[in-house]
């Protein structure tokens, strides 16, 4: 059977509706809607690369966040911000470097021994790993302790810097003025004249390379910064006979400070942060699984962050495959690597305990957007079909759809998908042909198979309301939309091979008109919008171009004009009556064409006889039944 740009459902055959404008964008290959729940607002913004976004799991009555992999170094934004291209912030707290000098005087009372460290903190509350541990100083528990009096706590990461520019094929090396820190990581990305780079190589501290010749400029700057707005310190140490860093003050934002509490006056709280790094710069398929870990890849590395922490990727929850990873997907808690060979599965709900388990088939995942979270497991493209990962064990999703040859003609690398309302959307691109998409419905033992014809780029699941949308050139398109022009589809059955040949005398099909008042109104309005944008190119392209008008061809001389060489137009004419097409055909020879607009009964042609038949059905409204029978008398016991 095949089914195209239709909705099988109820037992109905209901047309889809055309795709529609929601976001303008110029060729978008990753979008995302964020929505302010406070407020019911949204704002989608696109890129023109793979990315993996997600929201960071907060509270409700705080403000919306977002992290994403895939754009340089993972970056995040704020929902104020989400806009604002320029406002996004490398995720991560950087580690401060430098142990703090401690020195003691005064005080009478118990002598006591003690270590000083202290961490980065953001306006977000996000927290860095903390510094080095200070030289050990001792003290009377009520004198007065002074930090950093010697060597002072650090100054927070820098975002931008200034020196000098060193060609040498085929990089260039920057080294910042005297020693100062660049806080920069190979992977980061840096703007030098205007020019987005990736950080090659950090030779030291204050070092840096790029690929290619940039000696003639001696600034540079994050693409996104570190969140240092408003940053401040919290200062630790060791407290009694516990060994443990319990926290000393909070909110410093001097490099110095003095203290004189007492075990019983400080604040108390333990030092947690002990490995809180920032996410690998090169980190990958970035997402989060219900227990508010996020996860992500580099290389054959799965990572983890510390629960409810989006910015602290403890080294220790990194875990090592025996293949490239080529994407991350998550069902429940449980984590699957997709890699060059075998698949991996990783409990999350603890990433500190969590272990990698090696699944048994060697399935290579050939398209890195083809992964999609489908519930209770994860599918991808193979070379043999769509693979099924998780808790029905591993499968080839696939098989009763398309054999290993077939599927291998779709070219399993270029496959897209996305997962809305239980179907899995697979957008396809074979060599030299145009897209399709495929789609395949879940939970539904033997669903079938059906297809739609719009061409697309892209595809975009929303997680806020779960609704599909087409990524084309021009923007991101809702499909299937709730009023408009509706899509012919095309409905085929299986081949009947019958015990004994028999002629079908009658027919009978179920039409319900579905043309509403709000799918005119769209109908209408899209007419006008056509109408208009067809007279601006026609204006553009009369225009005369190099001094030479571009009129009708009568208004040309001989030869000085090719045939369909003018601009592309719209289609305004006016829509199409609601209708379906009968195509009978018998050993595969068409053998009746009827087309109806209602519900119909009509005769079928005489004197044929044949043990083989099917139907196809074309049209764009619902069809709720087709009968068919020897004799008309015979349809009323159907």
């Amino acid at each position: 059977m095949l089914a195209s740009d239709l909705n099988l459902t109820s037992g109905e055959i209901r047309p889809l509706k055309t795709s529609t404008l929601t976001s303008a964008a110029s060729l978008p290959i990753t979008a995302y809607r964020a929505v302010n729940e406070l407020t019911s607002g949204e704002i989608w913004r696109t890129w023109t690369i793979d990315i993996d976004i997600a929201k960071v799991p907060l509270s409700v009555d705080v403000e919306g966040r977002y992290c994403w992999s895939g754009d340089g170094e993972p970056r995040y934004t704020t929902y104020t911000n989400y806009a604002t291209v320029a406002s996004d912030l490398a995720l991560g707290v950087p580690t401060p470097t430098t142990a703090v000098s401690v020195s003691h005087s005064g005080g009478t009372g118990t002598a006591a021994t003690r270590f000083y460290r202290y961490t980065f903190v953001t306006a977000l509350g996000e927290e860095s790993s903390p510094s080095p541990v200070s030289a050990e100083a001792t003290g009377r528990v009520d004198g007065t302790w002074a930090i950093g009096s010697t060597t002072a706590m650090q100054a927070f990461p820098a975002n931008t810097g200034s020196g000098t520019a060193t060609y040498s094929a085929p990089s260039t090396t920057f080294t910042n003025s005297a020693s100062a820190l660049h806080w920069l990581r190979a992977g980061d990305q840096v703007v030098i004249n205007s020019v987005t780079l990736d950080v090659v190589t950090v030779p030291t501290t204050s070092s840096f390379t790029v690929t290619g010749n940039y000696s003639a400029y001696t600034t540079w700057a994050r693409k996104a910064y570190w969140n240092t707005t408003s940053m401040y310190r919290r200062l630790y140490r060791t407290t009694g006979s516990t060994g443990t860093y319990q926290l000393v003050a909070d909110n410093i934002t001097t490099t110095t400070y003095s203290d004189t509490l007492t075990d019983a006056q400080i604040e108390g709280d333990d030092l947690i942060s002990d490995g809180w790094v920032p996410p690998p710069a090169g980190l990958r398929g970035l997402g989060f699984v219900p227990s508010g870990a996020a996860f992500g890849f580099v290389n054959n590395l799965l990572c983890f962050s510390e629960p409810y922490q989006a910015h602290a990727w403890p080294i220790a929850y990194q875990l090592g495959a025996d293949y490239p990873i080529v994407q991350t997907k998550a069902y429940g808690t449980v984590v699957v690597a997709a890699t060059h060979a075998n698949p991996y599965m990783a409990d999350g709900v603890e990433p500190a305990t969590a272990t990698l388990q090696k699944v048994s088939a060697v399935w290579p995942c050939l398209a890195k957007r083809s992964m999609v979270s489908v519930g209770d497991g994860v599918m991808y493209a193979t070379s043999f079909g769509l693979a099924y990962v998780g808790q029905a064990g591993p499968s080839i999703f696939t098989k009763d759809f398309y054999t290993e040859v077939e599927w291998k003609l779709l070219d399993p690398s270029s496959i897209v998908c996305a997962l809305s309302e239980n179907r899995v959307f697979a957008r396809y691109k074979p060599s030299g042909e145009v897209p399709a998409i495929l789609l395949f419905k879940l939970l539904e033992q033997g669903a079938p198979l059906t297809t739609s014809s719009v061409q697309c780029d892209g595809l975009y699941a929303d997680p806020n309301d779960g609704e599909a949308y087409f990524l084309k050139s021009d923007g991101v398109y809702k499909f299937d939309a709730e009023a408009g022009v509706r899509l012919t589809f095309n409905w085929t059955s299986k081949d009947f091979e019958l015990q004994t040949p028999i002629n079908w005398g009658a027919a009978k099909i179920g039409v319900k008109n579905i043309i509403s008042t709000a799918d005119l109104a769209a109908i209408t309005a899209k007419i006008v919008a056509d109408t208009a944008t067809n007279a601006t190119t026609l204006t553009a392209y009369n225009n005369s171009s190099n001094g030479i008008a571009r009129g009708g061809v009568n208004g040309s001389m001989v030869n000085s004009k090719g045939v369909d060489m003018g601009p592309v137009m719209l289609d305004v004419s006016a829509p199409q009556s609601e209708y379906v097409t009968f195509n009978l055909y018998y050993d595969g020879a068409l053998a009746l064409s009827r087309t109806i607009t209602e519900t119909t009964t009509f005769r079928l042609p005489a004197g044929t006889i044949s043990d083989n038949f099917y139907v196809e059905l074309i049209g764009n409204t619902n069809v709720q039944y087709v009968k068919m029978a020897e004799t008309a008398s015979g349809l009323k016991s159907i």
